[in-house]
């Protein structure tokens, strides 16, 4: 199974920045992505760059053991306010996958002899994202570098995002919706070898729906994302008082999460977990905000 696992994050083709989509957030992760209408500030440049002036400050630390521990994931980032009028994030992403066996000569299927593999290495991927958005218009712009290293070959590259959103309050509850293009004009990669990993525009629809009776506080979400195929994602947040939160998501309408958060007036703490084919991962997130 790790091997298969790699060798689908490995391609320098279609898959090339496939570590982008897995997310970042405990929380996001919780609701299968499925959240591109409000995620939180700190993070929102993954999801979409409009959102990440939703409060006063926000900085986020995020740990993924994903994949049955196989792929190492963590996320840092923060948003912040600049003249009263803008808001400015910056976000850093690290992936690596640890211990990869590198064999000399392929081996044939059937063949049963053991052959210990001639090294193993590390295949590392990073990205750099800077976002940028307006106080009273609804559009933010995300800019990410992207470095990734294999072995003795290395690549680089940058992308570009634009996400806007809108919010429509009625008495039978909030009603809000989100369109997102990433990678506009697609995201090239180059490596040392020449080689090159694309990853082509991708659009995103969202919708959301927010209910909220006395303590008790409903939210609903799903999103439609088309780049190479069309896919679909939805999730639940459930909160009581604020304070207590309970969320569960599907992607593909197969791929399964849940999570649970506490949050406080200063400080929120997320746990999320997904399941799908390849394994299952955890996720912890600690946010420090002022609203």
């Amino acid at each position: 199974m790790k091997l298969i696992f790699i060798f689908f994050l490995l391609a320098k083709g279609e898959y090339a920045l496939e570590f982008l989509k897995f997310g970042a957030g405990a929380r996001e992760i919780s609701l299968s992505n499925s959240d591109i209408i409000s995620p939180s500030p700190s993070v929102a440049l993954l999801y979409n760059p409009a959102c990440i002036g939703t409060s006063k400050f926000s900085f986020t630390l995020n740990k993924s053991f994903a994949f049955n521990n196989i792929m190492e994931y963590n996320y840092a980032g923060f948003s912040l306010p600049i003249l009263k009028k803008y808001f400015f994030a910056i976000g850093f992403l690290y992936s690596n996958i640890p211990d990869i066996p590198l064999y000399s000569n392929p081996i044939e299927p059937g063949d049963t002899n053991f052959y210990p593999p001639e090294r193993y290495f590390d295949y590392t991927q990073k990205a750099f994202l800077f976002s940028f958005s307006w106080k009273n218009i609804p559009i933010g712009l995300n800019f990410k570098v992207i470095h990734q290293k294999m072995l003795e070959g290395k690549g680089m590259g940058v992308g570009f995002d634009i996400g806007t959103r809108y919010f429509r309050f009625t008495k039978f509850g909030s009603f809000s919706f989100a369109f997102v293009i990433k990678d506009i004009g697609g995201t090239k990669v180059s490596w040392q070898d020449k080689e090159k990993g694309e990853e082509i525009t991708g659009f995103y629809a969202g919708a959301g729906y927010s209910k909220e009776i006395g303590f008790f506080n409903l939210k609903v979400f799903g999103t439609g994302f088309y780049d190479y195929d069309f896919y679909t994602s939805a999730g639940i947040e459930i909160s009581l008082w604020k304070t207590l939160f309970l969320r569960t998501g599907f992607l593909y309408f197969d791929l399964f999460s849940a999570g649970a958060g506490l949050n406080l007036k200063f400080v929120e703490l997320d746990y999320g977990f997904k399941k799908n084919i390849v394994g299952s991962t955890h996720s912890i997130s600690l946010t420090f905000k002022k609203i």
